[in-house]
């Protein structure tokens, strides 16, 4: 039993005995911070007593965080989308720093590459890996493990 949040779908990989879940958003007007999940290896064991328990200890999760934009994102900007296995994701991952430092390389050495475009090496990285990992979900890669 997931409780979702409104027109949000809630994904978490389970690695193991988990029987139910719950999740609550961490949230503050129409803007999110993040996710409380929590899991249980009993079945259906999540009541509606437990629930607004849950329920309770994600809005005090969310006066741990600042009143700014850095921590809290309008909803409307937040697109989720479905990763592979964290087996998969992990193989991607290690290859991060290699490919930040072959990418700031390449932009090092060409004369129209201005500072700021250098600045941004790591930030184009991660959003090739995302845009890779988000492809490999659904696909036979993914499903075969």
């Amino acid at each position: 039993m997931i409780p979702a949040m409104s027109n949000a779908h809630v994904s978490a990989h389970v690695r193991g005995r988990e029987q139910s879940a719950a999740a609550f958003p961490i949230m503050r007007e129409n803007a999110i911070a993040g996710a409380l999940l929590v899991f249980s290896a009993q079945n259906n064991y999540f009541t509606p007593e437990r629930l607004e328990l849950i329920e309770l200890f994600a809005d005090l999760i969310r006066l741990a965080f600042y009143d700014s934009e850095d921590e809290f994102y309008p909803q409307e900007t937040i697109d989720l989308g479905l990763m592979p296995s964290w087996a998969i994701q992990r193989e991607h991952l290690e290859s991060f720093r290699r490919r930040v430092e072959d990418e700031y390389r390449r932009a090092s050495t060409e004369e129209s590459s201005s500072m700021r475009e250098l600045m941004r090496v790591e930030e184009r990285v991660r959003g090739q890996l995302e845009d890779e990992l988000l492809k490999i979900e659904g696909s036979e890669e993914s499903l075969a493990i």
